[in-house]
């Protein structure tokens, strides 16, 4: 009962101390991943800015230079086929189609930005994803590799000293659950004054146990070795706690655990001495009572708990990163979100300012061209009126409109080609 009393104290101390690292190991493990995190946005964000500033310089050029081709390509076929009414059919089925043309292009392209823009997105959150996890699983597992050596070397150290884990049964109990329930707070505000107390006082006290224990063992030894050494043994276990519960509740109840750090240096040296003496004077009922208690139960009550401390940290571990995953993945959607109408809303800019400089250009490229026109046409008029009339029946005979006709579609398309080139 008294190991079991030691272990179950053992137990919640270690628990507690394991939960106050996992806590600061997590903490620091968001810090990291947030500051990753946050230098990595904003160097994703940089390299896609520079390529979308580089693929629409890119794709300004290449539409310009399209543009200007197929303007070409459209006055040549008109000015051969269109004779008559070329002036309000051509201008505004051009302009129609270069709307259509630029609202088409417009589509497309924010179609296959925006579905970059996302690919990309996706793939780096994948990335931070699966490296964050694997970040997490090597950190649990080294967390978990140390917990292991610590328990092993602190069960090797407790079957050393069997003597010192029996003795120390009150203490840590009471130091246990009055930790928990009532002084934690006054525990850690007042340490440094039970250092005196508890020297003097586990000094007189230890003195007196001693001296008990030493007449008990000596009548013990000289009429009941082997029946009635157990029962005295119980009973003055069990005056020293009554003992002990009386005065810490009269007169060390509020200062008893203010002072706990002064009786870490006293207890070893003060339980080595009693722990040898009393080895000595009880050992072979000592050893029978260890070697069959440890063999029946210490082994198997160790595996459960350690076994339920894992499967409670294991569970405990997995809720923790699950909500962490979910808040990530929370976060992932809405900076998707974000960022994809902050880039549709740049495109949709830039595509507008594209569409509306391309308008202005045609214009005033249309009004050149109209200017040229009605310029060659004064000029062909003057120059018509200037030179003598021809035979009439010679002139319809040799199609003289149609050459005429032929003359000023040749000089307009010229004029045409000159101005495209100069604008381009």
């Amino acid at each position: 009962k008294t190991y079991l009393k030691n272990l179950d104290a053992a137990q919640r101390i270690q628990a507690n101390w394991r939960t106050s690292v996992c806590r600061g190991a997590y903490l620091r493990i968001v810090t990291a991943a947030k500051m990753i995190q946050a230098n990595w946005r904003a160097s994703a964000s940089r390299k896609t800015y520079l390529k979308n500033l580089a693929a629409a310089k890119l794709i300004q050029a290449s539409w310009r230079a399209a543009g200007c081709r197929d303007a070409y390509l459209r006055t040549v076929n008109a000015a051969t086929v269109i004779q008559t009414s070329w002036r309000a059919s051509i201008c505004r089925n051009s302009y129609l189609k270069h709307v259509a043309a630029g609202r088409l292009i417009q589509a497309s392209w924010r179609a296959s930005m925006c579905r970059g823009a996302y690919l990309t997105t996706v793939n780096a959150a994948k990335t931070i994803q699966s490296n964050w996890r694997a970040s997490v699983c090597r950190n649990t597992y080294h967390k978990h590799l140390a917990a292991a050596k610590l328990i092993q070397s602190a069960w090797s150290s407790a079957v050393c000293r069997k003597m010192y884990v029996k003795n120390i049964a009150a203490a840590k109990v009471i130091q246990g659950y009055w930790k928990v329930a009532l002084c934690r707070d006054e525990y850690l505000k007042n340490l440094a004054a039970v250092k005196l107390i508890q020297s003097i006082w586990r000094g007189v006290v230890c003195r007196e146990i001693y001296r008990r224990h030493v007449a008990a063992a000596k009548l013990i030894q000289d009429n009941w070795r082997a029946s009635m050494s157990r029962e005295a043994y119980m009973k003055n276990v069990a005056a020293a706690k009554m003992i002990q519960a009386k005065w810490r509740a009269s007169t060390c109840r509020s200062t008893y655990y203010k002072h706990v750090a002064a009786v870490q240096m006293i207890q070893p040296i003060w339980r080595g001495a009693v722990c040898r003496k009393l080895y000595l004077k009880h050992a072979t009922a000592a050893k029978l009572i260890q070697s069959s208690w440890k063999a029946a139960v210490g082994r198997e009550k160790e595996v459960k708990n350690i076994t339920a401390v894992r499967l409670v940290q294991a569970n405990w571990r997995a809720v923790v990163c699950r909500r962490m995953y979910l808040k990530s993945i929370a976060a992932a959607k809405i900076i998707q979100l974000n960022w994809r109408a902050s880039l549709c809303r740049n495109t949709y800019h830039n595509h507008l300012a594209a569409a509306k400089l391309i308008q202005a250009k045609w214009r005033s490229f249309y009004l050149k061209n109209v200017v040229a026109a009605l310029i060659i046409q004064s000029w062909w008029r003057a120059a018509m009126k200037r030179r003598p009339q021809p035979d009439p029946l010679l002139w319809k005979y040799i199609g003289g409109e149609e050459v005429a006709e032929g003359i000023i579609l040749s000089v307009y398309t010229i004029s045409m080609v000159t101005s495209m080139f100069f604008l381009s």
